[in-house]
């Protein structure tokens, strides 16, 4: 049986202390597929900030309650590591950057799972960041949805699933209410297909318009100027 694996990860912590002093975490926003019994790893990247001295930065897994014969995992330029290690500290350089993997490991079993992790600059408690993964695992096709919430000014994700054989969703958050904001979507040669508008300042747009099989791209508009892209594919 394959099952679905969705991933939705959310940001928490002081983000602007970070740009001018400690260090930077991101992950790009992905999509992945995997079936039951496989495993799907987000890989991000934290940059020291510091022009001269390197630090110590302290990767953890806080909490998980994970469906049965679930598991999570971490890796970082020392290495990889099972479930049983929930802490390791890794060193990087002045002004340099390296990864940082955590995969969820979904069993045989259906259901959804939510982990804590949280990265610290080891020699300031008060310089971090918190993630929250949800995990979850239907009995459909196989895809997965990667989601990071971690700019104040707002975000579009990348539609689920894609490619789409009929309803797809966009998550997306707009940097304040009371904006103009729309998302457009348009075919490969640039047609306008649709066009919504949006109200709610963190909001859910599910698409289910008749269009054909093909490539299309969908852009969100603030106050009428283009925030973010993406593209997404329909199967008919």
């Amino acid at each position: 049986m394959r099952v679905l694996l969705t991933v939705l990860i959310v940001c928490f912590g002081t983000i602007g202390v970070f740009a001018q002093t400690g260090f930077t975490c991101t992950f790009p926003t992905t999509t992945d597929s995997c079936a039951n019994n496989c495993t799907i790893s987000v890989q991000g990247t934290c940059l020291n900030n510091d022009c001269c001295n390197p630090i110590n930065i302290t990767q953890s897994i806080l909490s998980s309650n994970l469906p049965v014969g679930w598991s999570l995992s971490m890796c970082n330029p020392n290495g990889c590591f099972g479930s049983n290690v929930t802490s390791n500290t890794f060193i990087l350089g002045p002004q340099s950057s390296d990864y940082i993997v955590f995969s969820i490991h979904a069993g045989a079993n259906l259901g959804t799972g939510t982990v804590q992790v949280r990265l610290e600059n080891s020699a300031n408690s008060s310089d971090f960041v918190e993630y929250t993964i949800t995990a979850i695992a239907t009995g459909n096709e196989t895809t997965s949805f990667v989601e990071i919430n971690s700019e104040s000014n707002g975000w579009l994700s990348q539609n689920f699933p894609n490619p789409a054989s009929g309803t797809t969703h966009i998550k997306y958050k707009l940097p304040k209410h009371n904006v103009d904001a729309k998302i457009v979507i348009r075919d490969a040669i640039g047609r306008q297909v649709a066009n919504h508008e949006l109200s709610d300042q963190i909001g859910l747009l599910r698409l289910d318009e008749n269009l054909l099989g093909g490539l299309y791209f969908y852009t969100l508009f603030i106050n009428g100027e283009e925030f973010d892209t993406k593209r997404m594919h329909l199967i008919r």
